[in-house]
């Protein structure tokens, strides 16, 4: 989990990330009842798969360019125990062949200049500060890695053009290079690792003008986050989720693989017997985690005889 200072929270009235900004540009509602409202949600299990894959490749890009890891100078350790304690087995194994598949034809590389999952926090406008993190932010643009049970839902370069989340880590790219003119170029990339049926790795690429990654910061990002203030500041509770604007689109609802509080929209139930529904799911979840984590991979070799432990390695190879 990511820390940030706290000082950031205790400056700003409000604070939002490129994650918060795509949801409140689909619906102000799903933004207000996850960041005001503070609605619990049930944790799914694709996100569970793209965190992992996230942690592996990040240890794989934080080694220098020899592959040794910084802190200890001993080759990177890609797969520690307990790697995998997220996930089933057969979505670990997956997970491993792609990410070693994608390391060996140089999908994901390590880029001069890099620097992984970078931490930046931007003024957008007084009370409000945006934070994120950058999978990897290099010399000549940013990336991001993405997983997907489907590439249908991988974006087109058309669209990646437009995507406020990568648009705003343009924007941080912008502000740690002083200077660039306007018709300079920055390169968005989309690292796709397809983990579903068909595994697939997918890059998409396009570049985009200072100028493009401006304007979309004045004319999306800062109206955005004078609306999502606005919402903070007028103290609605829970019962009066009506009076908070619904989907700018008749298929946000969708987006991402449907919207957890589409039973309150739906009045198929009240956000107080919501918030009980998840909040029991999460504890009884909180409990299981609090054992020892052991990644799928361990456990099988934990009960398998020192020969089958040894077959197995040579399997995994």
């Amino acid at each position: 989990m990511r820390k940030w200072d706290q000082k950031i929270f205790e400056d700003h009235g409000l604070v939002i990330s490129p994650s918060q900004l795509v949801n409140q540009l689909a619906c102000d509602r799903r933004w207000w009842f996850q960041r005001v409202r503070r609605m619990p949600e049930v944790p799914r299990g694709s996100q569970a798969a793209g965190t992992t894959l996230h942690s592996v490749g990040e240890r794989f890009l934080r080694a220098d360019d020899r592959g040794l890891d910084p802190e200890t100078g001993q080759p990177a350790e890609l797969y520690p125990k307990g790697w995998d304690s997220e996930i089933d087995f057969a979505k670990a194994r997956v997970i491993r062949e792609m990410v070693d598949f994608a390391i060996e034809t140089g999908f994901i590389r390590r880029l001069p200049g890099r620097k992984i999952e970078e931490q930046f926090v931007i003024e957008v406008l007084d009370g409000v500060a945006m934070i994120g993190a950058i999978d990897v932010l290099w010399d000549g643009g940013v990336e991001d890695h993405k997983s997907t049970s489907d590439l249908k839902w991988a974006l087109t370069e058309k669209q990646l053009a437009s995507d406020p989340k990568m648009l705003c880590y343009a924007h941080e790219y912008v502000l740690r290079h002083e200077g660039l003119a306007s018709d300079a170029r920055i390169t968005l990339r989309l690292n796709y690792f397809g983990i579903g049926k068909k595994r697939v790795l997918k890059p998409v690429a396009v570049d985009v003008t200072v100028a493009d990654v401006e304007k979309f910061w004045n004319e999306t990002v800062v109206p955005a986050a004078q609306a999502m203030q606005a919402l903070k500041e007028q103290t609605l509770l829970d019962e009066e989720w009506r009076k908070v604007p619904g989907p700018r689109r008749v298929d946000a609802c969708g987006d991402y693989g449907g919207c957890p509080f589409a039973g309150i929209c739906s009045f198929a139930e009240t956000p107080e017997k919501y918030r009980r529904r998840v909040e029991k799911f999460v504890t009884k979840k909180r409990e299981q985690e609090k054992q020892e984590p052991m990644g799928v991979f361990d456990k099988i070799r934990k009960q398998e005889t020192p020969a089958a432990q040894s077959a197995t390695a040579v399997a995994e190879i």
